[in-house]
């Protein structure tokens, strides 16, 4: 689930054979600092031997110390993950499992610890041909000479988009497996793995794993902001003022902390302006007015958008910008011709010019002439 930047999950996994059972379970947090994501895990084991398993014979003594404390036992662990996403194709990972050691065993006197393990992997993308891995780790409960493994993979879906060929091989054994995605509307995994000792051949029998995992998609509410720009006219004359007016909207759940930024490009003049929205109400609007002085003669073009870095995780991205445009024309020029022989110009007093309620292609002039007829 994810709150706020923090996503939150569960953690189940159940182990049973004829004469024990484990269960691991466990609640995680992770959360995304720039190319970097790190996360925590909480677990809680339970382990139990199935006490209808064990048949005393004559003679035997039922009274086993292992069991004094009882058939099962409950121990706490946590693990910690870092991830560092150096571009768009390495990933580079640290893992850290066990921290706090616990002793699984029944009895006080015996030791049974799952060790603690360190893991430093990495992931490289091919382009469009797989994926390749690769790992290294510390286990302190490992065998001895055997505390340092390895290992390395490749993942491809050359074959088919729903269908995964993986491959493996570490200082214990080697893999081959698949994963096929069922075509469903139930979002279903089938995955399939061989695998063959090495470091233990001919004592250790070859295993054959499969999964059938389902995917639970919860439906996850981001902000959706948007914004409008608006100009009070398309056309003004110099030394004027536009008005501008954007709408942010804010859609499906709450926003907080969203920047909102103008932008005006001229030839000759340039404008920027910004102002901060605390929060936004899912379905809320609020309108925010700019007053721009027009100096310059031209075509003004103004941006606006909403959360410009992208700080804010929504559920579309491309509805965050709007754009507006006017002209600013200049002062009409005075021109009159005369045809030679016909009229000549003697004088002219210029009287007044008003631009202030001008549209387009209109003009407020007063001249006054006075003209002499030539033969």
């Amino acid at each position: 689930h994810h709150f706020r930047g923090l996503d939150i999950g569960l953690v189940l996994q159940y182990f049973q054979s004829r004469m024990i059972y484990k269960t691991d379970f466990g609640v995680s947090f992770s959360r995304n600092f720039g190319d970097f994501a790190a996360g925590f895990r909480f677990r809680g084991l339970y382990d139990s031997f199935r006490s209808d398993r064990f048949h005393y014979g004559e003679g035997d003594d039922h009274n086993d110390p292992v069991f004094d404390d009882g058939y099962s036992k409950t121990s706490f662990t946590g693990d910690f993950g870092l991830i560092y996403r150096a571009d768009e194709k390495l990933n580079i990972g640290l893992l850290a499992e066990n921290l706090l050691d616990p002793n699984t065993a029944l009895s006080p006197e015996s030791e049974s610890h799952l060790g603690r393990e360190i893991t430093i992997g990495a992931s490289f993308v091919l382009g469009g041909t797989g994926t390749i891995y690769a790992r290294t780790g510390y286990n302190t409960a490992a065998p001895e000479k055997e505390h340092i493994g390895f290992g390395a993979g490749f993942e491809t879906d050359i074959v088919h988009p729903n269908l995964d060929l993986r491959g493996g091989i570490s200082n214990t054994d080697a893999s081959l497996g698949f994963g096929f995605r069922l075509p469903t509307d139930i979002p279903l995994r089938l995955d399939y793995s061989f695998g063959y000792p090495i470091s233990d051949l001919g004592q250790v029998a070859t295993s054959h794993r499969f999964a059938l995992v389902g995917f639970i998609k919860p439906v996850i509410k981001y902000p959706d902001l948007t914004i409008e720009l608006d100009m009070d006219r398309d056309r003004y004359p110099p030394g004027d003022s536009a008005v501008l007016t954007a709408i942010i909207t804010n859609k499906n759940t709450k926003a907080n902390d969203i920047k909102v930024l103008l932008d005006g490009i001229n030839p000759g003049a340039s404008v920027a302006d910004s102002t901060l929205i605390s929060h936004l109400d899912a379905d809320q609007s609020v309108e925010w007015r700019v007053v721009v002085p027009l100096s310059e003669s031209g075509d003004w073009n103004f941006t606006a958008s909403v959360d410009p870095s992208n700080i804010i995780e929504e559920g579309e991205e491309d509805n965050n910008s709007d754009i507006a445009s006017a002209t600013v024309f200049p002062p009409p020029e005075i021109a009159i011709e005369a045809t030679p022989n016909v009229l000549r110009v003697e004088t002219i007093d210029y009287v007044s010019v008003s631009y202030t309620h001008l549209r387009a292609h209109e003009t407020s002039l007063h001249l006054v002439c006075r003209l002499l007829l030539e033969k």
